[in-house]
């Protein structure tokens, strides 16, 4: 089931269970998925940065972890399919019939 905090303090908790440093994520994201330095990481990981797609991808590379687990991943994800200019408008109004469906106005 994926984690319901927020990103920032999932990183935190992350790093804290591998023992690693903000600069080792880095080195992990920079060696594995070309992405990430040390200033990125700190503003991700104190929360003045928020996430994006590849943001969240590298480091759950990095931690081999699904990137869903990030609720701001799912979320990024659903404003795409949602946006007519990167969803074709079928899919888009698709996602939108389902999403008023399951909310009370």
């Amino acid at each position: 089931m994926p984690d319901e905090q927020e990103f920032h303090i999932q990183l935190a908790e992350l790093l804290e269970q591998r023992g690693w440093s903000q600069r080792e994520l880095a080195r992990h994201t920079e060696r594995e998925s070309g992405w990430g330095s040390s200033v990125t990481i700190s503003l991700l990981a104190s929360g003045e940065l928020p996430p994006g797609i590849p943001a969240m991808e590298a480091i759950a590379r990095a931690f081999r972890i699904d990137p869903a687990r990030f609720p701001e991943y799912r979320m990024a994800l659903l404003r795409n399919r949602l946006d007519p200019k990167r969803s074709p408008f079928s899919s888009a109004l698709e996602a939108l019939h389902l999403i008023e469906s399951k909310i009370d106005w």
